[in-house]
Parts: structure tokens; C-alpha cells; sequence
């Protein structure tokens, strides 16, 4: 049975040589921070379910994109991976992501997400609410930068 989506199947060491996607580039959530996502974006669907089945250790027959939290002894800085597929790539897909990606963040980094409104005199979210907002996006930024580039790269 395949790990529920987000969470690392039994036994999972990122430490271990290989078991980082083939093809990635980062995007950072933190300003001024080394923390990162690898973000692996495979050509298809298929291929990157196949891609999480080699280092993730599984993944749902119907999943179109995922966020996997790890720990890694060879890139310390490392939050996870998040996985997609360039055959349904959109904002709404990315946002999605993203956003799981800004949940895992703010756990990694011991931040609490609140939403109570707070009544001041310029704003009424949280504070934390809008860290998270914020780590959303740059998160989103830093994907949509990348994702051109290697499209200007790649001739495409």
C-alpha cells in the first residue's frame, strides 16, 4: 500500500545516495535563508509517479502532484520535494502545492499558523497569517522563475 500523500513511508532515509529525484532545482520559502524545496518536474504524470515510487517510496495512483517532507544528511537545508509533471502543469496545480509547501515551512521552522483576526490599526490578520502568505509567495515566485528559465534553456 502505497504512504499517504505528505508523509514518509517507514524507513525512509533521504540520506542515502540516489534517493534524490534525477532532475530538480530549489525554491527557497524564507527570505535570506538557505531552506529549500527540491522541486522535480517530470515530463508526464506517469513519470513522475514513477519518479515517487524510486524515491519516495510510493505514491497514489491518481496523484497529479505531491509534497514529501524530508531530512537529509547530503543537503541539510533540504524541507522536501515537491513533485509535478510538465504535462498538467498550471497555476491552479502549483498554487495547490505550493501551499502544502508553506504548511510544511512553517512546521519545520516552529511557526504556528493563526488565522484569528486581530484588530489594529493598518491590518486585521494575524501576523503569522501573513508569514504564511508570504512564504506562499516566494515559494510561487521562485517556482514560476525557474520553471521559464529552463524553458528558455531547454529552447522551448
Amino acid at each position: 500500500m502505497a504512504p499517504r500523500v505528505g508523509t514518509r513511508p517507514k524507513g525512509y532515509d533521504k540520506t542515502k545516495p540516489g534517493r534524490f529525484p534525477s532532475t530538480w532545482f530549489k525554491v527557497r520559502p524564507l527570505y535570506r535563508s538557505p531552506k529549500f524545496f527540491a522541486v522535480h518536474l517530470a515530463t508526464t504524470v506517469a513519470a513522475m509517479r514513477r519518479e515517487m515510487r524510486r524515491c519516495a517510496g510510493g505514491c497514489h495512483s491518481k496523484q497529479r502532484g505531491a509534497v514529501i517532507s524530508v531530512v537529509s544528511g547530503t543537503h541539510p537545508h533540504c524541507l522536501g520535494i515537491i513533485y509535478l509533471a510538465k504535462s498538467r502543469i498550471g497555476s491552479a496545480i502549483v498554487a495547490h502545492e505550493m501551499a502544502h509547501a508553506a504548511f510544511r515551512t512553517m512546521e519545520r521552522v516552529g511557526m504556528l499558523l493563526d488565522t484569528t483576526e486581530v484588530e489594529t490599526r493598518w491590518a486585521s490578520t494575524h501576523p503569522s497569517e501573513e508569514q504564511f502568505c508570504e512564504i506562499i509567495g516566494r515559494l510561487n515566485s521562485h517556482f514560476w522563475m525557474e520553471f521559464f528559465r529552463q524553458e528558455r534553456r531547454d529552447g522551448k
